[in-house]
Order: structure tokens, then C-alpha cells, then sequence
């Protein structure tokens, strides 16, 4: 669909060369926004693309934006356009369509056209990370399709959703009606939460956490 990709990558310590891909079916794209998952992928890629690592965002996207397009080291990949083309309602409408095109469609590409080129050095590795449930197909099909090409070794892949603490949706319903009952404890609640939110900042926590425990990786390997 978009043809082959020319990459780069920063050097985080001892020749190890880094490049993240993030699967996730919202986005920054007002189509592709229906919560805080949207916020939390935008804050992500935009931090890990501002600390010099080549970082790519394959998400659910406009269907009347470019399919792919670059802002400095952070690339948008707009997939499953043609579905969305014919549901306008929003990131999941049309959603069991989308889910088996993205599962389907996305991997082969991502591990033919751009992991695999890029692999070919040793020294590059790459990092993957999937969100929420409808990526589960997807997180599989590539980890089947590396191990097959014999890469599995090579990239790092972590998968993130949020799930509840029992399967009973009424728990979650419950809590957010009492907590609409108390205009106190709800104003309470986003303050400590917005403080919160504050301290764990993407650019902070890349800075403070995630770059350490790279370089470390990368003296490991070396």
C-alpha cells in the first residue's frame, strides 16, 4: 500500500539502534478520538518521536487524510480507510469490520516492508507496543510471522489494556454513579488525579525511566 520505507534510528548507547511501532485503533485524528487512549497514544509517540527515536503510529485513522504522513521522526499510518470510508460515525464504528482488517492486513506489511529491511543490520531492534483488546489478533499474527522469518529475537513486544477487576460491567457503572452523587469527592478525585498525571508526564517518564533501562539493555547486549 505505501511501498518501501527509508527509516532512521538514534543510537541509544553501544551501537544499539531503537525504533518503536505503536498498534493502537485510536489516535490524534478527531475521527480516531473517543477517549483517554487517544491522549494517552498521542502524548506517547509525540514524546518518544521528540527524544530522537523513529517512532511509528499505525492507528485508525481519517479516511480522508493521507494514508501515511511525517511529522519530524513520528509517522502516522492511517490503516483501514476503506472501511472507515463507509462508517463516518467515528474510530469504532464499524468496529468487528476494522478489527479483522487491521488483525489481517497490517502485519504482513509491517513485518515485510519494515521490519524486515530494517532488521537486516544487527545492530537495530525494534519495540512494539499494542493497546487495548483489538490489537490482540494483530500483537499474534506478528509474533508469528517474526518467528517464521526468524526475528523474533529482534523486536520487543508489549501489549497494554485496561481491564476491569471483575467481568461484571455494573461494578465499573456503580463506582462512576457514586461518584456523580458527590460533587465533592468528584472534584477531590481530578485534583489528585490531575496531580497525578503530572509527575508521570511521557517526556518525564521517558527521560526518567525508560531511557536508563534502555541504555542498560543495550550494555547488556553489547
Amino acid at each position: 500500500m505505501f511501498g518501501l520505507y527509508q527509516l532512521w534510528s538514534i543510537d541509544v548507547g553501544s551501537g544499539i539502534m531503537i525504533q518503536f511501532h505503536v498498534l493502537s485503533f485510536e489516535g490524534p485524528d478527531a475521527y480516531a478520538c473517543a477517549g483517554g487512549l487517544a491522549s494517552r497514544i498521542s502524548g506517547l509517540t509525540t514524546a518518544l518521536a521528540e527524544q530522537g527515536f523513529d517512532t511509528h503510529l499505525w492507528f485508525i485513522g481519517d479516511p480522508d487524510l493521507p494514508g501515511r504522513e511525517a511529522n519530524g521522526r513520528l509517522q502516522l499510518h492511517r490503516w483501514c480507510q476503506w472501511i472507515s470510508r463507509y462508517h463516518r460515525g467515528g474510530v469504532y464504528d464499524g468496529e468487528e469490520g476494522k478489527r479483522a482488517d487491521f488483525a489481517s492486513s497490517l502485519p504482513p506489511l509491517l513485518v515485510c516492508e519494515v521490519l524486515l529491511p530494517y532488521l537486516q543490520d544487527r545492530e537495530n531492534h525494534c519495540i512494539i507496543v499494542a493497546e487495548e483488546w483489538h490489537t490482540v489478533d494483530a500483537i499474534l499474527y506478528l509474533d508469528w510471522l517474526l518467528r517464521r522469518a526468524g526475528m523474533r529475537d529482534r523486536v520487543t513486544m508489549l501489549w497494554n489494556a485496561l481491564v476491569l477487576q471483575s467481568n461484571d460491567p455494573c461494578e465499573f457503572v456503580n463506582l462512576f454513579s457514586r461518584v456523580q452523587a458527590d460533587p465533592a469527592e468528584d472534584r477531590a478525585i481530578r485534583l489528585h488525579g490531575k496531580q497525578t498525571a503530572q509527575q508521570y508526564a511521557w517526556a518525564h517518564i521517558i527521560r526518567r525511566n525508560f531511557l536508563p533501562r534502555l541504555q542498560l539493555g543495550a550494555a547488556t547486549l553489547s
